[in-house]
């Protein structure tokens, strides 16, 4: 079946979910998305959802279907698809289902529809799955992966609805109670039952220049889908599936080229993107995915007329806290404290008033440059109370602040291993007044960027590699 694009009435049913009930930005944008070709949208709400998030679907959608967290996707998908009665979907030369596992439009998806609609087929969706010659999920029928159509994103034909094959697939789908279920009762079985009926299908990214590079082509080269294909889409999981499973194909890099060319090269927001992960997805893995490593410079960097920032009206309010507690470490982090910025505000915190006096002394040159208060908070919490506790009225006042404290480890023998720990955490913090300036220049260029940490030193019997090898020779490292 070929539709006239300019012409063609359009339902869709969205699936979603939310462990917290909230449906973010990306949501709404996605269903904007959906509107300018769709004549009617359903939302199916899996589980419950807080007013707010309610009414934003609403506002963005014709209706809004709230139902319990039962049988993933794809039975939101049947509820969806049968809402209104089997003759009312007939209606429609096209009816399509997705969810909400995917960020976009990053590509209008006018331009998805208008060159799908002059092929010749009875269903279709964005992208396709390559044959895998075995069962990954243990569910599917067949004792292999057969190519097919990923479920996130299908789009079926009138003539094709019309079909007892298309009704009583969907009215024969059994309860489903689980992930890899979901797989082999619809997703990775329906293209090929369908095909060997006869049917006609195909997919807007094609998935040939990628056979044999991958199995998914959206997870592994997502940047060549968005980019060379116009795919409108990319896969939420794309930025915190386990890390593992990317680095066993790939230098993992997938993820962070995708979206490097989506906040380059398109009008995507991204900031849509940190919205919704920064929320819902744990931090670690969405660090390794991006790659979210900085290498920082001692050097002044040299600008050109491309990479001239833009002057900006402030500066980041900045504050250095430092704790104190043995007294002839005092001038070594006074030393250090001396390559914030003039102007940066310290607070020193110390456990009584015997050791003041010689902390007042070790910090009193700096106090040209810097306001610096004093702060007795007792020898309780280590380093961490007086951080969290002690100046804690302090915290919300400024939009950067540098947490560092002395240290000495006394308990790693010889005593020169306590000595490098010592000097690697200062020397990656504080080793140069430039290199903090380009640290506080990442901060301003990266408004999202919430927390810096060094690297973790890994000498001596804190490099996991030597703690191995010290058990494996013996308690006194002799073979």
């Amino acid at each position: 079946m070929i539709l006239s694009a300019k012409h063609a009435k359009r339902c869709g049913v969205y699936a979603f979910y939310d462990k917290d009930g909230h449906a973010d930005g990306y949501v709404v944008e996605f269903l904007k998305g959906l509107r300018e070709v769709t004549d009617h949208l359903l939302v199916v709400v899996n589980g419950e959802i807080d007013e707010e998030s309610r009414a934003r679907l609403r506002a963005n959608s014709d209706d809004v279907m709230i139902r319990p967290n039962e049988g993933y996707d794809i039975t939101a998908y049947k509820k969806g698809l049968f809402r209104y009665g089997y003759e009312k979907l007939l209606e429609y030369d096209e009816a399509f289902i997705c969810n909400d596992t995917l960020f976009g439009p990053i590509h209008p998806f006018s331009e998805m529809f208008d060159a799908m609609a002059g092929r010749d087929l009875d269903f279709w969706g964005i992208t396709a799955f390559h044959e895998v010659p075995f069962d990954p999920f243990g569910t599917v029928k067949y004792g292999y992966l057969p190519q097919h159509i990923q479920s996130f994103f299908q789009v079926f034909r009138k003539d094709f609805m019309k079909t007892a094959d298309f009704r009583e697939w969907w009215e024969k789908m059994p309860a489903i109670d689980g992930y890899l279920q979901a797989i082999g009762t619809h997703e990775a079985v329906f293209t090929k039952e369908m095909q060997d009926r006869g049917y006609k299908w195909d997919v807007y990214c094609d998935p040939a220049p990628l056979e044999g590079f991958t199995w998914d082509p959206l997870r592994d080269f997502p940047r060549y889908l968005l980019e060379t294909q116009r795919c409108p889409v990319i896969k939420r999981r794309n930025f915190f599936q386990d890390y593992g499973e990317a680095i066993g194909r790939s230098g993992g890099e997938a993820t962070l080229e995708a979206f490097e060319y989506i906040r380059d090269e398109t009008e995507y927001d991204t900031d849509l993107i940190w919205e919704n992960l920064l929320r819902t997805v744990n931090m670690a893995d969405l660090k390794k995915r991006l790659h979210l490593n900085y290498t920082v410079s001692e050097k002044i960097p040299r600008k050109t007329e491309d990479s001239a920032v833009p002057a900006k009206d402030g500066h980041l309010r900045t504050a250095l806290v430092c704790h104190v507690y043995y007294e002839d470490l005092a001038r070594g982090c006074a030393a250090y404290a001396a390559n914030m910025p003039a102007g940066t505000d310290f607070y020193v915190t110390v456990p009584d008033e015997r050791r003041l006096a010689s902390v007042r002394e070790a910090f009193g040159p700096l106090e040209a440059d810097h306001r610096i208060e004093y702060r007795i908070t007792g020898n309780r919490g280590r380093d961490v109370a007086p951080f969290l506790v002690g100046v804690k009225d302090i915290l919300s006042k400024y939009d950067l602040i540098l947490k560092i404290h002395d240290k000495k480890v006394k308990q790693a023998v010889p005593l020169s291993i306590g000595r490098s720990w010592e000097y690697e955490c200062f020397q990656c913090l504080l080793p140069t007044c430039t290199f903090v300036e380009n640290v506080i220049d990442l901060f301003e260029k990266n408004p999202r960027l919430g927390l810096l940490t060094p690297p973790v030193p890994i000498h001596g019997p804190y490099d996991e590699r030597t703690c191995r090898k010290a058990r494996d020779q013996g308690s006194d490292g002799s073979s």
